[in-house]
């Protein structure tokens, strides 16, 4: 992607061989987390028993002294006689059963498969890290309808066959496109029948009611990252008073019109890219300068010093006393 800016008057010049021990570098990626009170939390260990979910000791040996379950959900939950899948699920217990706050669900991001994702965070040593979630919680990983090891939607043709680009330069490039679409459609319609039409938010968040009923809880904890944000806040929208916390980590924004958002996505992916060519010449340019340092800032301008404090400490550190940062330091002020 190429853009063509046009420096105002008052900018000043910029020389892009200025060398030194400390260069203002630009972070790419940043985590939100939103904490919502959604409900008064509920003292104790409150569960009333569980119905609906068929458990049994988990025979993978990722998940050794885990409960495996499924439960049968409606397709479509507005005609829940006419057709059912299963839903998957891993139940991790929680450590401190004594002091056991309740359940927390854990889902994956970009609608993938959470129990993949409780498996690599376990191959990780998740509860050597994790704290109150693995200590306190039941962690259950529900895998979506559609998705994993739940009934998921399988289709014979090819996402990206050969000869077909995602980005046509051309009219016939593009014709091409659109027929494989077509077909792609088509063919995972006559292969999953009725369920193509019901992968939507609200059906999901029907699901997860469903297995809250089943696990015989009162509330849920809800971690969700990424795409799971939109799941968390559906399901908080269809059933206030059910989710104890939730936990939004990096939270999607679907607000605007799609347009406008692929609009910025492109432009957030043009801004990243120029973020990251401009942290390897400030990492080529330190490799040049042995016995310096990089110190990193989140954000973007011509003074860095000015800017920020964390900055201008550190520079005056080093004048004064000759004390380098830590190597790997950002600013984030």
């Amino acid at each position: 992607m190429h853009r063509r800016v046009r420096p105002h008057r008052h900018e000043q010049p910029r020389n892009r061989n200025r060398a030194g021990w400390i260069a203002a570098a630009l972070s790419v990626f940043v985590t939100t987390l939103a904490l919502p009170a959604l409900a008064q939390p509920e003292q104790g260990n409150h569960r009333t028993p569980a119905s609906g979910i068929d458990w049994h000791a988990c025979a993978d040996t990722d998940f050794q002294h885990m409960q495996c379950g499924s439960i049968r959900v409606p397709v479509d939950w507005s005609h829940p006689r006419a057709g059912s899948l299963t839903l998957t699920l891993v139940r991790r217990p929680a450590d401190d059963q004594e002091h056991r706050q309740g359940t927390l669900l854990v889902n994956n991001g970009a609608g993938g498969s959470s129990i993949e994702q409780l498996r690599l965070g376990l191959r990780m040593q998740l509860p050597s890290f994790a704290g109150a979630m693995t200590q306190r919680f039941d962690l259950v990983a529900v895998d979506p309808r559609g998705v994993g090891h739940s009934t998921p939607i399988l289709c014979g043709e090819p996402l990206k066959p050969a000869g077909v680009s995602h980005f046509p330069r051309n009219q016939a490039a593009y014709d091409t496109l659109v027929a494989h679409n077509r077909a792609f459609a088509d063919d995972c319609r006559r292969r999953n029948g009725r369920l193509t039409a019901h992968v939507d938010l609200t059906s999901t968040a029907r699901d997860f009611e469903a297995v809250r009923k089943g696990l015989g809880e009162r509330q849920l904890n809800w971690y969700g990252i990424h795409y799971s944000t939109l799941l968390g806040r559906t399901y908080a929208q269809l059933y206030p008073g059910r989710l104890r916390t939730k936990v939004l980590d990096t939270a999607l924004d679907d607000t605007g019109a799609p347009r406008s958002r692929i609009i910025e996505e492109a432009a957030t992916a043009e801004t990243a890219f120029d973020r990251f060519t401009a942290w390897c010449a400030i990492q080529a340019m330190a490799a040049q300068l042995p016995g310096s340092v990089v110190l990193a800032r989140e954000g973007d301008d011509y003074s860095m010093f000015l800017l920020s404090r964390c900055v201008r400490d550190a520079t005056n550190r080093y004048l004064t006393t000759r004390t380098l940062p830590r190597s790997g330091t950002t600013c984030t002020d």
